[in-house]
């Protein structure tokens, strides 16, 4: 995970490493929450090195059958409507989604397809970074499996507990308030698996949900 100010210097050097083993292709579709500088450079460096002018979505009020819960719909991460999309087809039942990665995010859609909205917090890494840095001797856990255990023995092992149970309790409290307690529960994202074990049986592990959701968006465009 780099810093804002490293992506700037070092994009065309990342761009080039990332993409360098891809042939060049007729459209680009580009789900991004970089923010505008980043996104810039982005689509630049497409319609420099492929000739292609990438295409910037945002999150629509409405598609797909599913109703944004957003006043400003564009302000929806393109990536947690794009999850919704593919979590909700196809048979248009009640679903959530728990997106574990840089942030973890949260959506919950009714069977009507109303986005009955959700929460963003702190991915895994950024949650014990940000306790590192503002305080003393608390160390950054390693890759560890995650414990079931609420009480932990250690800084470590009390940081770890808080940022998992904390997901799992105000996943489950959502849906109780929300009244979705028997929806369809997919979780996605780089951490996912660290998590996913002390959710239970219910919830689907899906590794590509948000770029299966834009390819559904797109394909319908």
């Amino acid at each position: 995970m780099h810093s804002r100010d490293y992506l700037r210097e070092n994009f065309t050097i990342l761009m080039s490493q990332f993409w360098s083993d891809i042939q060049p292709v007729r459209g680009v579709v580009i789900s991004s929450v970089a923010g505008d500088d980043i996104n810039t450079l982005i689509r630049q460096w497409f319609a420099k090195y492929w000739d292609v002018e990438a295409e910037l979505i945002a999150s629509p009020a409405r598609g797909n059958g599913i109703q944004n819960a957003y006043a400003e719909p564009a302000k929806l991460g393109t990536d947690r409507w794009a999850a919704m999309v593919r979590a909700f087809y196809p048979r248009g039942v009640a679903c959530c989604v728990l997106d574990c990665g840089t942030a973890v995010t949260f959506d919950v859609v009714a069977a009507s397809g109303q986005h009955l909205g959700g929460w963003i917090m702190p991915g895994y890494r950024l949650f014990q970074q940000a306790l590192s840095q503002q305080t003393a001797g608390i160390g950054i856990r390693g890759d560890t499996a995650a414990t079931p255990v609420l009480l932990g023995h250690n800084t470590c092992e009390c940081v770890d507990i808080a940022w998992h149970q904390g997901i799992i309790g105000l996943v489950q409290r959502s849906l109780v308030e929300s009244g979705q307690v028997n929806v369809k529960c997919f979780i996605t994202g780089g951490d996912a698996k660290r998590i996913q074990p002390l959710l239970g049986d219910e919830w689907c592990y899906a590794n590509d949900l948000v770029l299966q959701g834009l390819a559904m968006m797109t394909s319908q465009n």
